[in-house]
C-alpha cells in the first residue's frame, strides 16, 4: 500500500485531532479569549516605531485591516484602554506620511490596498463612536474622519486614472505609468500589465468609497496641502507628456459616478479572459502588438495570460459586490459574491488551491513562497469574513436572510481551516505557512514563520471566532 496516497485521506481525521487538543474549539468563549490572547501576543512582538516590522507596504495596510476588523468583532469593552491603543496605531501608521508619499514609488495596487485600509478606519469610527459616545476619543473623531476622507480621495483619485479604455478595452493597469502615449510596436506595451488584484482593487474601493463620508474633503496640514499641490501641479503640466488634464479637483463620495466605475470594472472582468476552466482568477492579462497579415499594420490584442493562480484573487473582488449590494438592492451582486467564495472551497478539494478543504498556496509545499505569497490566505478569510456581514441599505429582507444563510454553510470551511492553521504553531506560538500534512518540514523552509504567515493565522482565527458568533444554530 502506498502511503502518499493514504495521506490526503487521513487530513481530516489529523486535523480533528488537532483541533481537540488545542483549546477553544467546542466553546465561542473559549475561542474569543484565545484569540484576544494570540492577537495580545501578535502585537507586542510586531508592533515598533510606528509601524509592523518586517511587513511591506501592502501586507502592513491588511495587517492593520485586520487589526480594524478584529476591534470591530469585539463589541464594547468595558475597559477599553487596550481598544483605544490598537486603535492608535493603526490610526497613526495610515495617516503618516508615507501613505501620500508612496504614491511616487508604489504600484495601483498599493495605492489600492492602503485605500481600503482607510474606507475600513473611517467605517470602524461610527462603529467606535457609538460604543463608546461620552470618551475624549469620540470628542475627535470627527476631525480623524476629515483626514482619513481626504486621504482615501487622494489615492483613490490616482487609482481611478489607472483605467485604460484605448488597451483591452478597459481594465486597470498594474504600473503606473508617466507616458500614455506609444513610441509605436517595440516600446510602450511590455510595461502595460491588467492584473487581476488590481482591478479587484479598483471594484472594491469604487463601490465602498461611494457615500463613505458626507463632508468636505480638503487637505490638513504642511504635507498634505503640499503633497496635494504637487498633484494638481502634475495634471496642468502632464498634457505636455502625452496625457490628459483631468479633473483639478477630488470627486465627491456622493457622486455615483464611483458605482458605474465598480460595475463597469466588474463587467469588463466578467468579459476579459482571466478564468480558468474551473472559474478560478489567473493573475493577469497583458497586451501585445499582432500583425495579421504582412499586409496590414501591427494591432494591440489583449490575449496574453499569466497564468498563475493565487488563493486571495479568488475572493477579492467580494467587497465590490458587497457594497454595490447595499447601495442598489440588486441580489445578482451578492449572488456572484457566493459562487466566488464555493468556487474556492471547491478548489480547496479538488486539489487546485489544497486538498481536504484546507486552503493551499501553490508555493506552499515546496516552500517557495515569497513575502507577498505568504500573506495570501490571511487576504482569503479577512475579504471572506468582511462579506459576511450583515447587508444594510436598500436590499429587501429576503436577499438579507439568504445572504445569511449562505455565509452560515461556510463555517466548517473555516473551521477546518482555523484548525489547520493552528496545528502549525510552534513552541513560540508562531504559525506556519503551509497548513497541510506534514507542515512542520514546509514552515521550516524558505522564509519560514513570518509577520505574513502570523497575519494569515490570524485571519483564520478571527474568521472561526466571527462566524461561530454571528451564524451559530
Amino acid at each position: 500500500m502506498h502511503l502518499h496516497r493514504i495521506w490526503p485521506h487521513l487530513l481530516s481525521i489529523t486535523i480533528c485531532i488537532v483541533a481537540l487538543v488545542q483549546p477553544n474549539t467546542e466553546s465561542g468563549i473559549e475561542q474569543t479569549l484565545w484569540v484576544e490572547e494570540r492577537f495580545d501576543d501578535f502585537i507586542l512582538a510586531y508592533w515598533a516605531k510606528g509601524g509592523w516590522k518586517g511587513a511591506s507596504s501592502w501586507t502592513g495596510d491588511v495587517l492593520s485591516r485586520l487589526m480594524v476588523s478584529y476591534l470591530s468583532s469585539q463589541g464594547e469593552v468595558a475597559n477599553h484602554s487596550k481598544v483605544n491603543e490598537i486603535f492608535a496605531h493603526v490610526v497613526s501608521r495610515s495617516l503618516s506620511a508615507w501613505t501620500l508619499i508612496q504614491y511616487l514609488t508604489q504600484a495601483n495596487d498599493d495605492f489600492g490596498w492602503t485605500v481600503a485600509l482607510l474606507l475600513e478606519i473611517l467605517e470602524y469610527t461610527h462603529e467606535y463612536e457609538k460604543r463608546y459616545p461620552d470618551t475624549s476619543s469620540s470628542a475627535r473623531l470627527p476631525i480623524l474622519r476629515g483626514r482619513l476622507a481626504f486621504r482615501a480621495a487622494f489615492l483613490h483619485d490616482l487609482m481611478i486614472e489607472s483605467w485604460t479604455a484605448e488597451l483591452c478595452h478597459g481594465g486597470a493597469e498594474w504600473y503606473v505609468r508617466t507616458r500614455r502615449r506609444f513610441v509605436w510596436p517595440s516600446l510602450g506595451v511590455r510595461e502595460i500589465y491588467k492584473n487581476t488584484i488590481t482591478n479587484h482593487l479598483y471594484n472594491g474601493n469604487n463601490a465602498q468609497i461611494y457615500n463613505a463620508y458626507d463632508g468636505a474633503v480638503f487637505p490638513v496640514g504642511v504635507i498634505e496641502i503640499a503633497v496635494h499641490g504637487l498633484r494638481v501641479l502634475g495634471k496642468i503640466i502632464r498634457p505636455l507628456f502625452g496625457g490628459s488634464r483631468g479633473h483639478l479637483r477630488l470627486f465627491q463620495f456622493a457622486d455615483v459616478a464611483l458605482l458605474g466605475r465598480a460595475t463597469k470594472g466588474i463587467n469588463w472582468m466578467d468579459q476579459t479572459d482571466l478564468l480558468t476552466e474551473d472559474s478560478l482568477y489567473v493573475d493577469g492579462i497583458r497586451p501585445r502588438f499582432k500583425q495579421f497579415s504582412p499586409d496590414t499594420s501591427p494591432t494591440v490584442v489583449c490575449d496574453v495570460r499569466g497564468e498563475a493562480v493565487f488563493t486571495y484573487n479568488q475572493v477579492a473582488g467580494l467587497r465590490a459586490l458587497y457594497f454595490l449590494t447595499q447601495a442598489t438592492g440588486k441580489g445578482e451582486f451578492l449572488r456572484n459574491g457566493h459562487h466566488a467564495i464555493q468556487n474556492l472551497i471547491d478548489a480547496t478539494i479538488s486539489g487546485n488551491l489544497g486538498w481536504d478543504g484546507i486552503l493551499e498556496e501553490n508555493c506552499d509545499r515546496p516552500g517557495n513562497c515569497s513575502q507577498d505569497m505568504q500573506a495570501f490566505k490571511g487576504v482569503v478569510f479577512l475579504e471572506v469574513q468582511r462579506y459576511c456581514r450583515a447587508i444594510s441599505g436598500d436590499a429587501t429582507r429576503e436577499i438579507r436572510a439568504w445572504h445569511v444563510d449562505q455565509c452560515r454553510q461556510y463555517t466548517p470551511w473555516i473551521r477546518t481551516n482555523a484548525a489547520a492553521a493552528r496545528s502549525t504553531i510552534d513552541n513560540k506560538g508562531a504559525f506556519g505557512g503551509y497548513w497541510g500534512i506534514k507542515h512542520v518540514n514546509h514552515s521550516q523552509g524558505g522564509r519560514g514563520r513570518t509577520i505574513e504567515t502570523q497575519f494569515s493565522g490570524l485571519a483564520a482565527q478571527l474568521a472561526l471566532s466571527f462566524f461561530e458568533k454571528s451564524f451559530s444554530e
